[in-house]
């Protein structure tokens, strides 16, 4: 199981909020984030998201699999 957190400001160009795991390095840069929950995997934790925040996508460095640009 890991944590997640989601970064609470949205990019101003997609929309998107990014997802990541608490181990990721990038997490501390981000001022505003929520603790999403434990999860099995990144697929579960965007799908919380999604319903939540709309809009998600992994961290590139933590969650790849997630992330697309």
């Amino acid at each position: 199981m890991y944590y997640f957190y989601i970064d609470k400001e949205a990019n101003p160009t997609t929309g998107e909020r990014e997802i990541h795991k608490d181990f990721c390095s990038r997490l501390k840069k981000v001022k505003n984030k929520e603790f999403l929950g434990r999860f099995k995997t990144f697929k579960e934790a965007k799908e919380y998201a999604l319903k939540r925040f709309g809009r998600a996508i992994g961290c590139s460095k933590c969650c790849p699999e997630g992330f697309r640009r």
